[in-house]
């Protein structure tokens, strides 16, 4: 993938960026990789012969490798634990929302915070009263999976899914608004209007990106399927669920926008 310049420091880490990687981490993944290629073929070997064999899903085989990998996770969630991993989260924002992201950083999702955002709207007349008692009425702020959550992705090749993110970058307030009105709702055109697509890069925690596996394994992953000649991505949407800093946000005005998605050949618009 080609280069690009995110303003990374030292200790900051994209999931798909082998260069943002700690040289001792890397390192200590040479080192292993023995075990690390011993292990995660293993598992390969053994889901594949469970296609044809359901007693292997019933009573899956111990991988011999797996007291070693346990080891290597556990060195690798050591090694990067003082380091940020580098979220990206996808949305629309308006002048005011981007200025005070910037300043004070990205908060969770809660009815607090989205009274105060459609609040500031009609305040500025971006709304009318009758839109913004539509939006009171009918959101998703309070669903379990997103109250209390600010959801990030991690890997640049995942921004390029035009699928996946162009109702985040088409409509303002995220998915826990639009979902109620993309149809023929009366805010459909009034949400699309409202702000401007951007990618907010937030600085998290090693801990905070721990969803289905550690990110150091998610890391452990990707170099690994980096040796293959079509790689695959083990990036998966994960949860912050305290308030965020921010390290910038890219404006659908930054060149490095299109070079993150590559919208500007997408099929849908969303600006």
């Amino acid at each position: 993938m080609t280069k690009m310049n995110l303003g990374l420091k030292k200790d900051m880490i994209v999931l798909d960026d082998i260069e943002t990687w700690d040289e001792c981490f890397v390192a200590h993944l040479k080192n292993n990789k023995a075990t690390i290629f011993g292990y995660i073929d293993e598992e390969l070997s053994i889901d594949l012969r469970a296609i044809e064999d359901y007693a292997l899903r019933i009573d899956r085989p111990k991988n011999k490798f797996q007291s070693d990998w346990e080891t290597v996770i556990s060195l690798s969630n050591q090694i990067i634990s003082s380091s940020k991993i580098i979220g990206f989260h996808c949305t629309r924002l308006t002048k005011l929302e981007i200025d005070s992201i910037r300043e004070n950083g990205l908060d969770i999702l809660n009815t607090e915070l989205f009274m105060n955002r459609i609040s500031q709207l009609k305040e500025t007349n971006q709304i009318t009263e009758t839109i913004f008692e539509v939006l009171l009425n009918n959101n998703c702020i309070d669903d379990e999976n997103r109250r209390g959550r600010l959801w990030f992705v991690h890997d640049r090749m995942t921004l390029t899914d035009e699928m996946g993110f162009y109702r985040l970058f088409k409509r303002w307030g995220g998915e826990s608004l639009y979902w109620q009105h993309e149809g023929e709702s009366m805010c459909n055109s009034v949400l699309k209007s409202i702000g401007i697509p951007c990618i907010v890069l937030g600085l998290l925690n090693p801990q905070d990106t721990e969803r289905f596996m550690t990110f150091g394994e998610r890391m452990i992953q990707f170099w690994r399927d980096s040796f293959n000649s079509d790689p695959y991505s083990h990036d998966t949407d994960t949860p912050a669920k305290r308030k965020t800093e921010v390290l910038k946000i890219i404006t659908i005005h930054d060149p490095l926008f299109n070079q993150l998605t590559g919208f500007k050949k997408w099929k849908k618009k969303i600006y």
